[in-house]
């Protein structure tokens, strides 16, 4: 059972993967999310800390052991047990496939789609409409995948289930609104099937789907997240 401190600012979605996973492997892990600690721009920014973790980037974990592991996919795996990585080479390669899979493929338009209605990327309508349009392709690759099962890799949730719910939690809070979702039934059973678990709901809290698109707001619009590591800044609960 991996035992250390998790640096993260408050409300980071990256770093939600890691806590439901904890939730399921029982993992002890303290968090640290307040300066001076974990002070967004300064912190990561520090000697100290690029030394342990060369990226920069929030979360990271230091284990009790002095183990320093950043990035969240590497954190989450870290995290979990057995059964949520995969209890065979082969669920095991196939939790490794949906969670790259959808990190590589996913994240980007989710982000472009989501992100303006936050304030925290400038509208671009044409690239916003492409980023819809590869949303609804890889939802509609989960549909079809989904179809006969209820969970992406065996029959109880993986650390595959955990890391996809995460990258599509913002859109079905912002975006998916029922005329967009109700194409790809199978994966919306799946999504609330997910986030209704116990483990889940103790992270997420009581998630509310997308009534209506949210619109962009030039006002309320700030610095590109290009300029800033803005991935999950916003509230959930």
């Amino acid at each position: 059972m991996a035992a250390g401190t998790l640096y993260s600012y408050p409300e980071n979605l990256r770093a939600f993967k890691v806590f439901i996973a904890t939730q399921y492997s029982e993992s002890q892990v303290h968090v640290l999310s307040a300066p001076p600690h974990s002070h967004f721009g300064q912190t990561n920014n520090t000697p100290e800390f690029l030394c342990k973790f060369l990226a920069g980037k929030f979360p990271v974990l230091e284990g009790d052991d002095g183990f320093c592991v950043f990035e969240s996919n590497a954190i989450a795996y870290y995290v979990s047990n057995e059964e949520l990585r995969g209890s065979t080479p082969e669920a095991a390669a196939q939790v490794v496939q949906w969670v790259s899979s959808l990190d590589s493929n996913a994240v980007s338009p989710a982000s472009v789609s989501v992100f303006p209605t936050l304030g925290i990327m400038h509208h671009n309508k044409q690239a916003t409409e492409n980023a819809k349009e590869e949303v609804r392709r890889i939802l509609g690759l989960l549909d079809a995948y989904l179809k006969t099962r209820t969970f992406l890799v065996g029959e109880r949730v993986t650390l595959a289930d955990i890391t996809v719910v995460c990258t599509l939690l913002w859109l079905y809070k912002q975006v998916l609104e029922p005329s967009f979702r109700r194409a790809f039934p199978n994966t919306n059973r799946w999504f609330l099937t997910c986030i209704n678990q116990p483990q889940f709901r103790a992270v997420l809290g009581e998630v509310k789907l997308c009534e209506k698109m949210a619109q962009f707001d030039a006002k309320n619009s700030t610095e590109s997240p290009t300029k800033n590591d803005t991935h999950g800044k916003g509230k959930v609960r």
